[in-house]
């Protein structure tokens, strides 16, 4: 059994981790069986006081390190990246798996350090968006790898640009890791602009660019592949399932102990924001997308 911790009650998707985990199934069997929550901490007492008690959990941590010896892997769903390294570290050292949730960090300076402790102390990690997850993210990404050449691109998704959880950081990274998803992980510059609390950006690849609309408010998920000869692959993203393949996917690397990705493509959007972040800061400058050895 794989008793799992989650840090980040005020996070939805900590009650919907939760659920899934611990709640059989319409057939009456546990979906993963070899899974179970047990704990829940961070930075909200009374979010995540009302995680532990709808779930009956063992564990309501004041910290995390209270979690230490109760389990064997641990999610961080906790909003605001710039506390995920913060999070993840008693657990790096100790060689606990860990899930962690978008963004993966706020900076490119903690995705560095979380990737060398993880790599330091042979902990598997996976997370980011359950948004690249979903099934028309892997049509379109069919799409991107079929005969015909790829002349461009569009993706849209929403954007909450105020909030107090880092900004444009806290919800751009759906889009960005779909986007990522589809059309690859090797972009060189972007080109940005923020009109109002709304950001367009250029996305540009070798041979061909995709723009990326961040909407504010606006819940549409929707990817465009445009190819050559005037074909094109559109699709509506349907989320709707995307909680359960994240939790399918984590419990595999719990029990294979491989990860499904790369590191590089782990980290990839927290490297392109950064530059996405610096473009339209500076109305609209086009700026290269550094990603460092890992």
């Amino acid at each position: 059994m794989f008793r799992i911790g989650i840090l980040g009650g005020e996070n939805s998707h900590a009650a919907a981790f939760t659920e899934l985990y611990n709640t059989p199934g319409d057939n009456g069997q546990y979906r993963w069986p070899d899974c179970k929550v047990v704990a829940i901490g961070g930075h909200y007492p009374e979010e995540n006081r009302k995680v532990f008690d709808r779930f009956g959990l063992e564990l309501l941590a004041d910290k995390p390190e209270d979690m230490l010896g109760l389990v064997d892997a641990v999610m961080i769903t906790a909003r605001d990246g710039k506390y995920h390294l913060e999070m993840a570290k008693p657990f790096l050292v100790e060689g606990i798996p860990l899930f962690v949730d978008k963004p993966l960090t706020s900076s490119p300076e903690d995705a560095v350090e979380l990737v060398r402790l993880a790599k330091e102390y042979g902990v598997p990690v996976c997370g980011g968006t359950t948004v690249k997850h979903a099934p028309a993210v892997e049509e379109l990404a069919e799409a991107v790898r079929g005969e015909k050449k790829v002349r461009g691109g569009m993706m849209t998704a929403p954007l909450k640009m105020e909030n107090p959880y880092g900004g444009f950081v806290f919800y751009a990274p759906h889009l960005a890791e779909a986007s990522l998803e589809v059309f690859g992980y090797n972009v060189q510059r972007v080109t940005a602009r923020q009109v109002r609390n709304d950001v367009a950006v250029i996305a540009e690849y070798d041979d061909f660019a995709v723009t990326q609309l961040y909407l504010d408010g606006n819940y549409l998920y929707q990817g465009t592949v445009y190819l050559e000869g005037g074909a094109y692959v559109e699709r509506k993203i349907d989320i709707s399932d995307c909680y359960r393949r994240e939790c399918d996917l984590f419990a595999k690397m719990l029990r294979t102990g491989e990860m499904p990705q790369l590191w590089e493509e782990l980290t990839a959007s927290v490297f392109f924001l950064d530059a996405v972040q610096k473009s339209f800061a500076q109305g609209g400058a086009t700026v290269d997308v550094v990603v460092p050895a890992l």
